[in-house]
This record gives structure tokens, sequence and C-alpha cells, in this order.
């Protein structure tokens, strides 16, 4: 399976870990993670998006937020693919990472390079599950920057509404790759 990788830009808000570690800067860190739920065009406004770190990430020697912290943002754009607008726009900012011993206050945007999931019906010739979801890679996705440091980038689809299921992977940055 052929990947591409969603790369989150984000700045720091706080600095200081709730166990007391002062990170500083964050240049040029990197947190990869993985979307927990499904984001839609479609969807409202500041709905929810949950997402999972996939590995520790350091700075320097030190874990500044742990394998399997929980993060949490909102869908900040939200354009539906319509006949008179053939463009489905999607943008999200992660705000927080929390983990057993501790948290951190972010704020983070969608930077390079998706893999965006979708589950897509699809009959199977088996008599046990003739229907199934099948998950695949949508191919349809770009991403471009825009001037608004509110927005930072929008996640675009020309060729249907956009939607992000479960298991889309991220990385937290603070650039956007070119």
């Amino acid at each position: 399976m052929k990947k591409l990788v969603l790369w989150l830009a984000f700045t720091l808000v706080s600095s200081a870990l709730s166990v007391g570690q002062n990170t500083g800067s964050a240049a040029g860190l990197r947190i990869p993670v993985v979307l927990k739920n499904s984001v839609d065009a479609r969807g409202p406004l500041g709905a929810t998006v949950l997402l999972e770190c996939r590995e520790d990430v350091r700075v320097g020697d030190n874990v500044v937020i742990p394998k399997k912290a929980r993060l949490t943002g909102r869908v900040i754009k939200a354009v539906p693919w319509t006949d008179d607008r053939r463009e489905s726009v999607l943008s999200v900012v992660v705000e927080r990472a929390d983990w057993k011993d501790g948290s951190l206050e972010l704020k983070a945007f969608i930077a390079d390079g998706l893999q965006v999931m979708r589950n897509e019906w699809t009959r199977r010739w088996s008599a046990a599950r003739p229907h199934m979801y099948v998950p695949s890679i949508d191919k349809s996705v770009s991403l471009r920057r825009v001037e608004d440091p509110e927005i930072v980038s929008e996640v675009v689809s020309d060729k249907h509404n956009l939607k992000m299921d479960p298991e889309s992977k991220f990385v937290l940055g603070d650039t956007l790759n070119r």
C-alpha cells in the first residue's frame, strides 16, 4: 500500500509540561499521530478531532510527548463539494496532547503529504461476507497553504466530499514541507 504522510504544523502555546519539564522552543519538533475518529467536510465547524501519538516524541534526551498520548483538536473550516463548487475543503487545528503523567497545549495545523484513509463500501464474492467496508488511501486529496494564520493550510479534494476516516496518519510539525 502506497503511503502519503500528513504533516500538521504546530506552534507551542505552553512550554511547560505538567510534570515540570520546560521544553522551551518547539522549532523542528515532529509528532507522528493517527486519526481516531472520522472528520468530514460536510460536518459542523468545531467538530472534535481525536488523534493518538504513534511514538515517543523527544527533544534531546527528554520525552516531551509519549507514545499513545491522546491529542484533541477541532474542525476550523469545512466546505462540502457541490455541483456549483467542485472542491471540498477541510482544515483542522490540534490544540492539546494529554497522557497519564502530563499534558501539553498546542496549536497544530495540517502541513504536508496526506495519508487519508477512506472506508469504501464494496461487494466481495463471499458467502460469509458478501458486502463489507474496505479501507483504502484516498489519492484524490491534496494540500494547499493559505496565508491566514488561523488556518495555515487546507486539505482539498476536487473529486468528492472530503472525508478522513480513522487510521489516517499524520505528523505534527512546525513548518510546511515543500
